[in-house]
């Protein structure tokens, strides 16, 4: 049986595995994992975190965008 990552360090290390890799022939699937690992972190860990690992990470360079923050308003 699989589980799924469930604390902020682990989706940042799937990241941290698969984001290096988008756009090569090693993983035709990191592109999904990495896009699917940063919507988990929005949902659980809040959009800031998930904005945080795009930073960390450069992924806007791969075609990854910000969540935008909720304002006042």
């Amino acid at each position: 049986m699989t589980t799924t990552p469930e604390t902020l360090t682990e989706l940042r290390e799937t990241i941290a595995g698969y984001g290096p890799i988008v756009d090569t022939s090693a993983d035709q699937f990191a592109h999904n994992v990495v896009s699917l690992t940063l919507m988990l972190i929005a949902k659980e860990h809040g959009k800031a975190a998930a904005n945080e690992a795009i930073d960390d990470y450069d992924l806007e360079d791969k075609g990854w965008h910000k969540h935008e923050e909720a304002t006042d308003g």
